[in-house]
């Protein structure tokens, strides 16, 4: 046989090519021979996305490995420029924890020397410990930080936890310059975490682009985070709602994102929004409830809103999020959707959630989505192939500007990453429905019917999946059947939309 032909090509000519190549078949390159190894690994592992638990533990595994027990005797954690840890990476059994797995994570943060980037928003026990990781060390090249904190069965004691937050404070570590954070903290705060969180914040300060902070206990939030209003970079915020009623928070005239963490409780009593405030807000995630606040029908002035985001849902590559307590009824994300006519621009992205896929609801949103371009639904029951097939003539052939279509199941990847709506790994299925869509829409372009993988019309009119989905079933609960009427079922059509011919009276007046 003849020996594989040596690569010929400037090196700088093959890192750009390999640079192209899909994650997935990077592993497969970089066996290849050394010079396509020495090319791949850095591009490998700049950006590590865990999804699987089992993937998860054996790359840890590997980021933990001294580099003289690896090949080529490379440092593969000083390589992570991204690390992302989803929420999707449970183990078997969802909701518990794994010692072995958490310190794996901690030891792996510590050894990535160059990171710029960290998200581990799943509720691990070792998150302070990989916040102190993250700041125990001068990272000035780290720029964005999504991290949940939780009590660590890893520090035995309150007072150990303590002592080591106050090592850190004591040490002046130089804090990162930030353009992105995001800290939730259910736990109460001791008084050095409290300070070191303060101290993170205050100095990116003048860098900070977007900033997410959700406190178990609320009333600290002005101690951790300095009055807002003094802030020029800012333009996105997630707070919970109560801080909007707080000094310096309830006001920024330069944020475009807002994000209203809360219950499904009303926005309380004499709750205003006066006409002044929040004067170039674009996107709006809240519950269905506090929408009318920020587009009343009789303002001064109206706020430029062109996306809305209710009840948390979200669609990302096997993930996203949703309110797993509280799914809004259709009704109300109607009534919340129809107060978009008083926004100064048109409304140009929804996302919503719902408990089942129903046309004929979906149908009653359509006089408010006529300029629409994106819709992204979480669903969580899994529709039936009827209602997805009808999508196509009732819903997309009226929407003349819709070219995103995403259909999320993120609802079942909260038990497990082979959980998925049971068509989700259905090529043929989807295909039959992508030609139905094509046939009342010629702008519609990208589609999902699953968090797994996508769809995106090329430019021959050819539909291609974004990856290549699983070859193994997914794991389907005998219940997960549309034709069972759900509470939101009895409680619609007892009150028959009735209120709903009302809503559209009042909103016309």
């Amino acid at each position: 046989m003849a020996a594989f032909p040596r690569l010929s090509l400037p090196t700088e000519l093959l890192h750009t090519i390999m640079s192209l190549v899909r994650h997935d078949d990077l592993p497969a390159l970089a066996l290849a021979n050394k010079l396509c190894n020495e090319i791949c690994t850095p591009i490998l592992y700049q950006a590590v996305d865990l999804y699987d638990y089992s993937a998860a533990r054996k790359c840890l595994s590997t980021l933990t490995s001294h580099p003289s027990t690896l090949s080529f005797c490379r440092d593969l954690a000083c390589l992570v420029r991204s690390f992302r840890l989803h929420t999707s990476c449970h183990t078997a059994e969802p909701f518990t924890n794994d010692p072995v797995f958490d310190d794996l994570l901690v030891r792996s943060v510590a050894r990535m020397s160059n990171l710029r980037a960290l998200e581990c928003t799943e509720s691990r026990e070792c998150g302070l410990l990989v916040l102190l990781e993250l700041l125990g060390a001068e990272r000035l090249a780290l720029k964005r930080i999504e991290i949940s904190l939780v009590w660590s069965s890893l520090l035995p004691t309150e007072d150990e936890y303590e002592r080591a937050f106050l090592q850190l404070v004591n040490r002046r570590v130089a804090m990162p310059r930030l353009t992105e954070l995001h800290v939730h903290a259910p736990i109460n705060l001791s008084p050095s975490l409290a300070t070191v969180l303060h101290r993170m914040i205050a100095s990116s300060s003048e860098t900070l682009r977007k900033l997410s902070v959700t406190m178990g206990n609320r009333t600290v939030l002005p101690t951790i985070v300095p009055p807002l209003s003094t802030w020029h970079s800012l333009q996105q915020l997630e707070i919970y709602a109560d801080a909007l009623q707080l000094p310096g928070f309830g006001h920024l005239a330069l944020v475009k994102s807002l994000s209203i963490i809360d219950t499904v409780s009303p926005p309380p009593d004499g709750f205003v929004v006066p006409a002044t405030h929040w004067p170039v807000l674009e996107e709006l995630a809240c519950f269905p409830e506090w929408v009318p606040y920020f587009l009343p029908p009789q303002a001064e002035t109206r706020r430029p809103i062109h996306t809305i985001r209710l009840s948390y849902a979200l669609y990302e590559h096997n993930g996203g999020s949703y309110s797993p307590d509280n799914t809004p009824l259709w009704k109300d994300s109607l009534h919340a959707l129809a107060h978009t006519r008083y926004s100064a621009v048109s409304l140009k992205h929804f996302i919503f959630q719902v408990d089942k896929l129903n046309v004929e609801r979906f149908e009653r949103m359509l006089p408010y989505l006529r300029e629409v371009e994106s819709i992204a639904i979480v669903i969580v029951t899994c529709p039936d192939a009827a209602n997805v097939q009808a999508l196509g003539a009732r819903i997309i052939a009226r929407l003349p500007h819709l070219h995103t279509l995403l259909l999320s199941d993120t609802a079942y990847k909260e038990f497990g990453p082979n959980k998925a709506f049971k068509f989700a790994r259905d090529v043929v299925l989807q295909r039959a429905w992508l030609a139905e869509y094509a046939r009342h829409s010629s702008v519609l372009r990208h589609v999902a019917f699953t968090t797994e993988f996508e769809w995106e019309k090329g430019d021959d009119g050819a539909w291609y999946p974004t990856e290549l989905p699983k070859d193994k079933p997914v794991d389907v609960d005998p219940e997960d059947d549309q034709s069972v009427d759900s509470l939101e079922d009895e409680w619609e059509e007892m009150e028959d939309f009735e209120d709903l011919e009302e809503l559209e009276d009042d909103s016309d007046g």
